[in-house]
């Protein structure tokens, strides 16, 4: 279908919802995206502000932002961008070195690791008011632990994982992995590196409930991938496969349609056998969300000073289309997620929050 837009709705830049009415029947609203730049079939909006971590709430239609102290502007906040306007709206106080963040399913909370005080502070929402926090704890060696990943559980938004770290450290994943149900530890934890029975626990994702959790080893060259179950007691370890991924700093993503885990080094793994399930060819480098409601993974990596965003059928690992080009990505991306029906946002180191919604989403 082809619609003629008057100019003076495409005259502000952020989301508009477009509906489209036949026969008395009107239809879901679909996203369109208004940008100050862009290209063939998709629009983009720069947005300042350096971010430790992004992610997307969609009952509020706006992107969360971790604000680290040392920021130029709005350091140490939880800084929140409105979709509707694209640009920032509010930085509230978060705490110290506010990094991982993670939402609810039902967007009713937000949790936060604050880095500068071993912490983990919750915020209701939309409010962004402050609610429970817990302290990490210490290694007896090396210092306070910080959340280096941090998850909350399908259908229970008072229940999270987090993976402890110590800041200075290598291998930094010293602490292991514990569950918290609001501020209270469930006794069974994992015990991190150099640890009998322990592993180096990096990126965590839960899997379709809160009886499945997956992580892997980014830090050396075992590239294991773990899976663990999670019961009243606390979390036990499963499986350890090693050699699963590549290329260090990776994260990896859980779908719940196709119920596999993908990895930013583009590999994707079945969890229940630990059996490789394809793999998406990318450069070195890059970041990935995938989205099977789409049947999509989107992959954005930087190079010579513009950023690269490819498509891929989530299923058959192919590229979709044509790469999306986004000039003047002077960093490299750390973090992308998905927004609306058509949009993608992501995070670069110490730069900038980009916007980008087009087709190619689609």
């Amino acid at each position: 279908m082809n619609a003629s837009i008057p100019a003076a709705d495409v005259a502000s830049v952020g989301v508009d919802q477009v509906t489209v009415t036949a026969s008395a029947t009107t239809s879901a609203p679909q996203t369109f995206f208004v940008g100050n730049s862009g290209g063939s079939g998709f629009a983009e909006v720069e947005i300042d502000q350096e971010a430790n971590d992004i992610v997307n709430d969609p009952v509020n239609n706006v992107l969360y932002l971790s604000v680290p102290g040392a920021a130029p502007t709005n350091g140490n906040t939880i800084s929140v961008i409105s979709l509707a306007s694209a640009q920032i709206t509010s930085s509230p106080f978060a705490g110290s070195n506010p990094d991982a963040l993670a939402i609810s399913d039902d967007s009713a909370f937000l949790y936060a690791g604050l880095d500068g005080t071993a912490q983990v502070q919750r915020f209701t929402l939309p409010s962004l008011t402050t609610d429970i926090s817990y302290s990490l704890g210490r290694n007896s060696t090396f210092g306070p632990y910080h959340a280096l990943d941090l998850q909350v559980a399908p259908g229970a938004p008072h229940t999270t994982a987090v993976t402890l770290a110590v800041t200075g450290v290598s291998p930094s994943a010293d602490g292991g992995v514990v569950i918290y149900d609001d501020a209270n530890p469930r006794p069974t934890t994992l015990p991190g590196f150099g640890a009998v029975g322990g592993g180096l626990f990096d990126s965590l994702q839960w899997g379709s409930d809160d009886t499945a959790l997956y992580a892997d080893n980014n830090e050396d060259s075992g590239d294991d991938f773990y899976t663990m179950t999670v019961n009243l007691s606390g979390v036990t370890l499963d499986n350890d496969y090693s050699g699963t991924f590549s290329d260090n700093e990776r994260r990896i993503h859980y779908d719940s349609g196709t119920k596999l885990v993908y990895a930013d080094d583009g590999h994707a793994v079945d969890p229940s056998s630990g059996n490789p399930a394809g793999q998406f060819s990318i450069a070195a480098n890059n970041v990935m969300v995938p989205d099977s409601t789409i049947d999509r993974a989107f992959f954005v990596g930087e190079s010579s000073g513009a950023a690269t965003i490819t498509a891929f059928d989530l299923t058959k690992f192919t590229t979709i289309g044509s790469p999306i080009m986004i000039p003047s990505v002077s960093e490299f991306p750390t973090r992308i997620v998905r927004w609306g029906n058509n949009g993608l946002a992501f995070i670069t180191f110490q730069g900038e929050v980009y916007l980008v919604g087009g087709n190619f989403v689609h």
